[in-house]
């Protein structure tokens, strides 16, 4: 973490703002990595929730920039990709405790029917090109100083998995991963454990999104 902060002193504004798209895109591959190294099933849709979130924060500061706009444009890309990760991963989860290969096809079709829907209502989206006119956070440049905000939410991204995985619910949710049957048999709902995981990774990619 303090090679990632330290970096912008020693490299140009361009080639920082190159790095903060890495990390960017590093936080989305964090996500993944949430659910299928921890939890043991693997997500293929989680660009859908990465577009959710570039999406919800576009809206809202399309117009004008205001910390309460931030602010709230970040709570949606962070809430509103979760509750639809829950509600997703409990409608398969909760079918068979076997579901890993169907969840991860269903959630590629998820991302492939996010993809066509974006296209096909270019006037709401912006179709291929995206949303213009997106406005930067209140005293940040993206060629300057945007780099520490993300820099910022990568650590407090990564910390928070770590404390996690340390906690009861780290150790239920790997104890999945390792015997799923085990963990049902001992009492635990593993469908809900893995929803939960799910929509945690779902606001990581979400947060992702809106940094973009």
């Amino acid at each position: 973490l303090a090679f990632i902060f330290a970096l912008p002193l020693f490299i140009d504004g361009y080639t920082a703002y190159e790095v903060g798209l890495y990390l960017i895109f590093g936080l989305a591959a964090l996500s993944v990595a949430s659910c299928w190294g921890q939890a043991g099933f693997l997500p293929l849709g989680q660009a859908a929730f990465f577009g959710i979130g570039a999406y919800l924060y576009g809206y809202v500061n399309v117009e004008q920039a205001s910390v309460f706009s931030v602010v709230e444009g970040l709570f949606l890309a962070l809430l509103v990709p979760a509750l639809l990760a829950f509600a997703l991963g409990k409608l398969v989860f909760s079918r068979t405790s076997s579901s890993g290969p169907y969840f991860s096809l269903i959630t590629l079709a998820v991302a492939m029917l996010a993809t066509q829907l974006a296209l096909v209502f270019d006037g709401v989206t912006g179709g291929f090109n995206g949303l213009n006119g997106i406005n930067d956070i209140p005293g940040t440049d993206r060629y300057e100083n945007l780099y520490w905000v993300i820099a910022g939410a990568v650590a407090v991204v990564l910390l928070s998995l770590q404390y996690l995985e340390n906690t009861p619910f780290g150790l239920l949710v790997n104890a999945i991963r390792d015997n799923e049957q085990r963990v049902d048999l001992l009492g635990y709902k593993s469908d809900q454990l893995k929803s939960i995981v799910f929509a945690i990774s779902a606001a990581v990619s979400g947060l992702a999104g809106a940094l973009y």
